[in-house]
């Protein structure tokens, strides 16, 4: 497992602990709560514990082996694998956020309203869009295609605009069918999704500027195929000899 999951997932345990507490303290202290509490403290703590353990175990030297291990001696191709991690890293934990905030507006609607062509809509369109964006933005900086890269970058905008569609959507709602704890949670998870995805757009910018710069395809192929030449004519010499 890479680190930047073990810290995602750290980070998203302690989140829903934190949830959880908040809940109680606001809430009834019913024995349910009381129970959900405890079990979620004491598991939330192991998990945290074990994953702060194994990401400071393995760490960015990790990764810098594997990179190491995996690419070339070259340091520029291993900084280009490196980058890619990273934008892969980053594209999964976008869909994440993208997803999560689909769900709080989805159920912050059928908890008080019955769905109208609109929710509809979107329930069924933006979950296979975003599973569409995130394969065509891996598979396009993965392969180095070009038109796949474009597209990819062209379809950025249109999650920023349902970000701030929901955002809108929520503090337009008429307060008698509000949730605050989702209000809250659609507050924060919508500007971390819109600050991930510029992430995102940095990160494939400059993965898209090195297209063809020796991670996929050689920066010059007629001095690299020159050079296996070269070489097999020297290691058909040296068997003669």
């Amino acid at each position: 497992m890479r680190t930047w999951d073990i810290i995602i997932f750290a980070l998203a345990t302690f989140l829903v602990w934190l949830h959880i507490l908040v809940h109680f303290i606001l809430g009834d202290k019913t024995a349910s709560e009381w129970v959900r509490l405890i079990v979620s403290s004491i598991g939330g703590l192991i998990c945290i514990l074990l994953a702060v353990k194994l990401a400071s175990g393995y760490g960015m030297t990790g990764i810098k082996h594997l990179v190491k291990a995996s690419m070339s001696a070259i340091e520029h191709t291993q900084n280009l694998y490196f980058q890619l991690l990273l934008f892969t890293e980053f594209l999964t934990f976008n869909m994440q956020l993208s997803l999560n905030l689909l769900i709080l507006s989805v159920t912050s609607r059928l908890k008080f309203l019955e769905p109208g062509a609109e929710e509809i809509v979107i329930m069924v369109i933006w979950p296979i869009f975003t599973v569409a964006f995130i394969l065509l933005g891996y598979n396009s900086m993965l392969r180095e295609n070009y038109c796949g890269a474009l597209c990819f970058f062209a379809l950025c905008p249109w999650e920023l605009g349902f970000i701030i569609y929901r955002i809108v959507r929520v503090s337009m709602t008429e307060t008698v069918y509000k949730d605050r704890y989702l209000e809250v949670c659609t507050y924060v998870c919508g500007p971390l999704t819109a600050v991930f995805l510029g992430i995102i757009i940095l990160h494939g910018r400059f993965r898209y500027k090195n297209f063809g710069k020796g991670l996929v395809r050689p920066e010059n192929p007629e001095s690299d195929r020159q050079g296996l030449l070269d070489q097999n004519r020297l290691s058909t010499s040296a068997n003669r000899n």
